[in-house]
């Protein structure tokens, strides 16, 4: 994070994503959790499969299809960290190149404030099953 947001400090900076999860769930509870504060560079994105779907019209189901949309094959191994940034950068390469729009398609300003009192509460206690307890 520190590399990052160092990175981006004086500049116009967005990340590209190829969905929300990471970004809006995963890294805000990591940092959550961890004491670490949240960048506010990390706080807006753009999913690049809401934003091929606004420009083309055309729904994306995941990143190896954007990849055949973009003309491209996957290239790595799916869901590895590097590979995906990678893929996402050629998907995105082909975007630029098309002329499409890239507009800012998620952010979490919302999800950290409703993080926050979720993780003040502290664990929920596991529901008993079958209504009766022993």
């Amino acid at each position: 994070l520190r590399w990052l947001t160092g990175a981006a400090r004086g500049r116009r900076t967005v990340l590209v994503t190829c969905g929300d999860w990471d970004l809006m769930t995963a890294l805000p509870v990591q940092a959550q959790l961890s004491g670490t504060p949240y960048p506010a560079t990390f706080a807006r994105w753009v999913n690049i499969k809401r934003a091929w779907e606004a420009s083309a019209g055309q729904k994306v189901r995941g990143m190896t299809h954007l990849l055949r949309l973009c003309g491209l094959e996957l290239e790595g191994r799916h869901h590895s960290g590097l590979d995906d940034c990678r893929n996402i950068a050629r998907c995105l390469g082909v975007m630029l190149r098309e002329g499409r729009s890239l507009e800012v398609t998620s952010s979490c300003r919302k999800r950290h404030s409703k993080l926050s009192r979720t993780l003040a509460q502290g664990p929920t206690p596991p529901a008993r099953r079958g209504g009766q307890g022993r």
